[in-house]
């Protein structure tokens, strides 16, 4: 996702096709989702990602994710430099470096809250809260306040 644009992400689609393996399937998904962030904060332009968030009862809302800033990390560590240097501030989305990090895909840190996110294209997935809790105390570690913690899954409905 650091470097690849929609396009190839549409071409990985079409590959979906022929493949029929849902890991193909899962990790092209979560490829457009990480892809879709970065491109979001290189626009000059702001342009959030939008998602339906879908209640119990089957209502959907729109809702609006904003990509001031990314972080990709490969150790904990780092988050806990980030907000002690205050390149956390206003707003940043955490991202493990590591392909199998566990527990989430990628993580909004929004004043005192955040949101952990797992990205999947299956209908039941594991939600890690130990990965989670390891994640908000890097952030309080480097002198931050995290009073909410969200979790949730980005899910690919039907098109």
């Amino acid at each position: 996702s650091r470097k690849v644009g929609l396009e190839f992400v549409k071409m990985c689609y079409a590959h979906e096709a022929v493949q029929k393996n849902p890991a193909w399937s899962g990790w092209v998904f979560e490829l457009e989702f990480l892809t879709r962030l970065r491109l979001s904060m290189e626009s000059p332009l702001p342009s959030p990602i939008i998602l339906v968030e879908v209640k119990a009862g089957g209502e959907g809302e729109k809702i609006e994710w904003h990509v001031p800033r990314r972080a990709i990390f490969k150790d904990l560590s780092v988050v806990t430099e980030l907000a002690t240097k205050g390149r956390l501030a206003g707003g940043c989305w955490l991202v493990p470096e590591t392909w199998n990090q566990g527990g989430y895909d990628a993580a909004f840190l929004e004043g005192t809250t955040l949101r952990a996110v797992q990205v999947t294209r299956a209908m039941v997935h594991g939600f890690k809260l130990d990965y989670v809790a390891s994640l908000v105390n890097a952030v309080v570690t480097g002198g931050l306040h995290v009073e909410t913690v969200e979790g949730g899954l980005v899910a690919r409905g039907t098109d």
